[in-house]
């Protein structure tokens, strides 16, 4: 067997007994405190050893949301490279913050991370910023 046809023991792809393992209710409130705003823009997400791709739902100055296929253990960290509206692209140093499996009974149900900003560029930062306040968040901080 070569090794594209041998599974990457680092993917978890979960079951459905444990598909909100990683969804602690801490982080999820956590996640409400900065403004989001809708962005769905193809991303590519490498690590150490490989590359993979998904469509962002969500972005705010901490983090953004990542539909995917590949779900990565918490804690791991990747490099997401995506391209904000109207602006170049950029390479951001994330984490696995959280995961979801395929959930019917949300509104927006879809497998994938959410990913923690861990080092931007001031340039970067800032577009994220001025593309987070002139949109409508999709939640309101308390």
């Amino acid at each position: 067997m070569g090794q594209a046809d041998q599974e990457d023991e680092s993917v978890h792809q979960l079951e459905p007994e444990d598909e909100f393992d990683a969804f602690s209710a801490a982080y999820a409130d956590r996640r409400r405190e900065l403004p989001r705003v809708a962005l769905a823009v193809n991303v590519d997400l490498r690590r150490e050893h490989g590359l993979f791709i998904g469509t962002t739902a969500d972005i705010s100055t901490g983090g953004l949301f990542v539909a995917t296929a590949t779900l990565l253990p918490i804690g791991t960290e990747l490099e997401v490279t995506l391209a904000l509206p109207g602006s170049t692209s950029f390479v951001a140093r994330t984490e696995v913050r959280w995961r979801r499996a395929f959930d019917r009974g949300t509104p927006d149900g879809r497998r994938g991370m959410g990913l923690k900003f861990l080092l931007l560029e001031p340039k970067t930062r800032a577009a994220i910023e001025h593309f987070v306040q002139s949109r409508d968040p999709l939640y309101y901080p308390d």
